[in-house]
């Protein structure tokens, strides 16, 4: 019985993804000191579930759908480039959500009490919406010519788009990278 690493999320309009890409290339140059995510990988994640069995995926997705689809659909404007756990010597660097954070918030609140009825979920950090666009590479010494660019786009507009919509999804490594692969989408039906 193998087991799948899965989250859920959700996926901001090709609009924004682009917009984002376009951003990470002006950070391109420091690509030997941070694992850029590529586009097609970018995502807000609302859950880190865990490992399920991959016998009950089928089952897990059916009542993850069935629970989710009960919120209502909102509007998410990504922008505000930062850092955890700051932006000066950071591990992680993102964009914001300065708008539909609260929904993503409420939306995660409710779905980690649905995940210990799987005992699944336990999360050690507290949710704060957010799409991650690069990892800090370990033993790296964070650039100061990093530092300086990620502080001139600190205030970037990512752009607005409608979710209507969550991803269950699998995370696999391949290559040393991530792999993500959607195994069910569930609508937002309020």
């Amino acid at each position: 019985m193998a087991k799948i690493r899965t989250f859920i999320a959700v996926y901001a309009s090709q609009k924004i993804n682009s917009n984002v890409a376009r951003l990470i290339e002006r950070f391109g140059a420091f690509s030997r000191e941070v694992n850029w995510i590529p586009e097609d990988n970018l995502h807000l994640t609302l859950n880190f579930v865990g490992e399920i069995n991959d016998r009950e995926v089928p089952e897990f997705c059916s009542d993850a759908a069935e629970f989710i689809s009960q919120f209502e659909p909102f509007d998410l404007v990504l922008g505000g480039l930062d850092g955890f756990p700051s932006l000066e010597n950071p591990k992680t660097i993102w964009i914001g959500a300065e708008e539909g954070g609260d929904e993503m918030a409420l939306i995660s609140r409710e779905i980690t009490k649905f995940l210990r009825d799987w005992s699944l979920g336990k999360s050690r950090f507290e949710f704060a919406p957010h799409m991650t666009i690069g990892r800090v590479k370990k033993g790296t010494n964070f650039p100061p010519e990093l530092a300086t660019l990620l502080h001139r786009h600190r205030n970037h507009d990512a752009g607005s788009c409608h979710i209507d919509r969550v991803k269950i999804c699998s995370s696999t490594f391949e290559g040393g990278r991530p792999q993500y692969a959607s195994m069910a989408t569930i609508e937002l039906e309020g």
